[in-house]
């Protein structure tokens, strides 16, 4: 077990106001940082948070985050008493920001979360960077997954796209993950609105930047990391969308009744997933189904109708299908109006589809069947989900076109008395109970 020292001082509260996030800028030297492999020996001392200026959100938020790392990794955080060197959590300076792994020259390791940081998603994403992860735009190979567009960033900025080599990184074997929770916003620092970070698998533009928490794989490079598979026995944990002893299940769905596998045949089916509005939720809603397709075959799927909450990243309501065959990747995700159905072709025989909400709509229709298609591309290729391969797929499974926006009546149900803030209350509430560590 490895334990984290923290020291923990809470002020006065500020005003939050959560439209406006701030920049992750994190105070990283991609050229004169450890390996992350390097940080073990070191990092098992590292001392608690001294946390000041820090808002009640900001510490509500940081709960959630220690707690989610001690539960899903073997790292333990503990109350700094006099060690030396510990990790300070801030509230005090703009912005939200870290060190990556443990620096002893600065002995109170500074992490801050400012005015606008308070969500879980940054709030996790800056711990896991005192842990030791850089962004998941920083990887060495990120050029082969995604795009930078460098005329969208100013100069000064561009220190802050900078590739670490792989003698200062270890990605431990894992894939390249949009969905990383330490991945950048696809408009982050963005001079004119525009992306700076293009997905090359178009299909997985919408699942970058999200703030709903760590992903599979950012769990699976802290406890790569830390050996946890050594030093604790956690619990097996799969991956979304997957469940049972041995993983090769469905999830569990809340409620339990969204729940099941669709069998995808040449005769193309429709599909429509609907959680209506809620003002009373036991914690986050989620339908788990997996379409299924017999061995040799693929499956196309088109997306023809989404309601959601439109937001970068889709953390919130909205959809996602896992369309390559590594189920560790977070899948292509969909929360906004679709201006036209949105048509994918997966890499193996299952597509695990998710539909998430918090007391708001979620809503999905979707149309789906088999398809041969011996090609396997991988996502570095670009657009490896995407039909534009093969135009001869486009007529055949789109002939039959509905309109994006032609929602059954029933379907669209107004979502005005829903607090939109309550999705990440119930986030927190999935990593905090009476054995949460208190600061």
């Amino acid at each position: 077990m490895r334990l984290l020292f923290l020291a923990l001082l809470f002020v006065n509260a500020y005003a939050i106001d959560l439209t406006k996030i701030p920049k992750l800028s994190d105070l990283i030297n991609p050229f004169q940082q450890f390996k992350l492999r390097d940080i073990l020996s070191s990092i098992t001392e590292l001392e608690t948070p001294d946390v000041a200026a820090v808002t009640a959100k900001s510490r509500s938020s940081l709960v959630a985050a220690m707690t989610f790392w001690e539960k899903n990794t073997c790292v333990t955080f503990r109350k700094r008493t006099d060690e030396e060197v510990y990790l300070l959590m801030s509230g005090a300076e703009e912005g939200c920001w870290s060190t990556v792994g443990r620096d002893e020259e600065q002995k109170a390791q500074i992490l801050n979360i400012g005015v606008g940081c308070e969500m879980f998603g940054i709030t996790s994403h800056e711990l896991a960077h005192a842990l030791g992860l850089f962004h998941e735009q920083s990887r060495y190979d990120r050029n082969n997954y995604v795009q930078i567009v460098k005329s969208r960033i100013a100069q000064k900025n561009f220190y802050d796209f900078a590739v670490v080599g792989m003698k200062n990184m270890d990605t431990y074997g894992q894939k390249y993950d949009i969905g990383s929770v330490m991945h950048y916003r696809p408009t982050e620092f963005s001079i004119d609105g525009g992306n700076t970070i293009i997905a090359k698998d178009i299909n997985m533009q919408n699942t970058m930047g999200q703030f709903r928490g760590p992903s599979f794989l950012d769990v699976a490079k802290i406890n790569r990391h830390y050996d946890c598979a050594v030093n604790c026995k956690n619990k097996i944990k799969c991956p979304p969308g997957y469940g049972g002893k041995d993983c090769t299940g469905i999830e569990a769905s809340n409620p339990a009744k969204c729940n099941g596998v669709l069998v995808a045949g040449e005769t193309q089916r429709k599909f429509t997933i609907n959680m209506k509005p809620k003002n009373v939720v036991n914690g986050v809603r989620k339908c788990n189904y997996h379409i299924q397709a017999p061995p040799g075959k693929r499956i196309v799927v088109i997306v023809d109708s989404v309601i959601g909450n439109c937001v970068q990243g889709c953390y919130e309501e909205g959809v996602e299908l896992k369309m390559y065959d590594d189920k560790t990747v977070t899948g292509a995700r969909f929360c906004c109006k679709l201006q036209k159905p949105q048509t994918l072709i997966s890499q193996g025989n299952t597509v695990p589809v998710m539909l998430v909400a918090g007391k708001a709509q979620s809503f999905v229709q979707l149309r789906y069947s088999t398809v041969d298609h011996p090609q396997n591309r991988s996502p570095k290729d670009g657009n490896a989900t995407s039909t534009s391969v093969n135009p001869l797929l486009l007529e055949k499974y789109l002939d039959d076109f509905i309109d994006s926006e032609a929602i059954r009546r029933e379907f669209l149900i107004q979502s005005d008395n829903v607090d939109r803030e309550d999705f990440e209350t119930l986030v927190r509430r999935e990593f905090m109970d009476e054995n949460s560590i208190e600061i």
